[in-house]
């Protein structure tokens, strides 16, 4: 029987432990702390369901469970999607009260759940610093697919185009009425005269690619759909390059000061395979430095290109952007890495 006793006297003291642990999450027993004790309802902020660009509200109450008046320094979002104004006359919360704190969350985006932070920084010691997660879900009346268009590896002269289909979420028709760029470097069109319905659709164009710069606009779609009337949305153009090279670094074996050395490279047109017909090459950072070019006579893609570094160079190693200038129209110089070694016990010209 003593057996028996021993597991029944166990499982008493593993309930009554369970019980007390239980107790400890909800208000403190009356006379068993002192100063100020902050409580939240609840502690977890769920604010239902909310249309992308729309708010949704709800309430946290802050309680003072304790016998000296709690002090608010902050409530702060993690995010500017989510309010908390806290009015001055609320940042003290006398013993035994409770003060209410507005929340408002207006998503930015379509991402669903949404959960945002607020920070609530008091003169509590026990829960100086507490987060508090605000969630919501987000419901979209109309999205762009795909909500990016990316034209990859065009060419000088390209007009690529691209099918976006603006489509309604909660079978709501709407049509498009407008679509600004702050760029002109694409075109957009529609059937501006389409009858309201769950799909729209628009064609933008990449307008003649004429260089490598950068290609990017951004566009604001807007739509008579009651839910979703703006959508924004990125359009953008990667250039294929021109030039192709052998290699993406130019490297020589040690110069001595006052001497030049020489390194192969192989360059020629992506688009057609063909040779190069002038190169000229340049170093920016270290304009003291020179560089000749030379067409090898029986490899036309074949270049021999010569650094000359003047006597005074004292540098062990210079390492910097090269330029390379060609005559393909539109390319525009092309930057690559560049290596030198200097060695004043180097005997002449160094060759790679």
């Amino acid at each position: 029987m003593r057996p028996i006793a021993a597991l029944a006297t166990t499982l008493v003291v593993l309930f009554c432990s369970f019980t007390v642990s239980a107790q400890s999450f909800g208000p403190p027993a009356p006379g068993t702390i002192t100063g100020p004790r902050l409580r939240l309802e609840p502690a977890n902020l769920d604010l239902g369901e909310c249309y992308f660009g729309d708010s949704v509200s709800g309430d946290l109450v802050i309680i003072n469970d304790g016998t000296e008046d709690l002090v608010i320094a902050e409530v702060k979002s993690t995010c500017g999607c989510t309010a908390a104004p806290l009015k001055e006359s609320d940042k003290v919360v006398p013993p035994g009260q409770r003060i209410t704190v507005p929340v408002t969350m207006t998503p930015k985006g379509t991402a669903s759940p949404l959960t945002k932070y607020l920070q609530i920084k008091t003169n509590d010691d026990t829960t100086a610093n507490v987060s508090v997660p605000v969630q919501c879900r987000v419901l979209v009346g109309a999205l762009a697919e795909p909500n990016y268009v990316l034209f990859r590896d065009a060419k000088i002269g390209d007009t690529p185009s691209q099918v976006v289909r603006i489509v309604s979420k909660n079978d709501q028709p709407f049509v498009v009425s407008s679509v600004e760029m702050n760029t002109e470097l694409y075109t957009a069109s529609w059937d501006k005269e389409a009858e309201s319905a769950l799909v729209q659709e628009i064609t933008i164009v990449k307008k003649p690619v004429a260089s490598r710069t950068p290609q990017a606009t951004t566009l604001t779609i807007k739509t008579t759909h009651p839910r979703t009337s703006v959508i924004t949305m990125s359009a953008n153009t990667i250039v294929k390059p021109l030039l192709a090279k052998s290699t993406n670094r130019l490297m020589y074996e040690p110069i001595a000061p006052g001497s030049s050395g020489v390194t192969q490279i192989s360059l020629w047109r992506s688009d057609d395979n063909s040779p190069l017909e002038t190169l000229s090459v340049n170093m920016p950072q270290s304009p003291h430095i020179t560089f000749d070019t030379e067409r090898d006579a029986d490899d036309p893609k074949l270049w021999r290109i010569t650094a000359n570094v003047p006597e005074d160079e004292t540098r062990p190693v210079v390492g910097s952007a090269v330029w390379l200038e060609t005559n393909i129209v539109g390319e525009g110089p092309i930057a690559m890495m560049c290596v030198i070694r200097i060695d004043k016990t180097a005997g002449g010209a160094g060759t790679r």
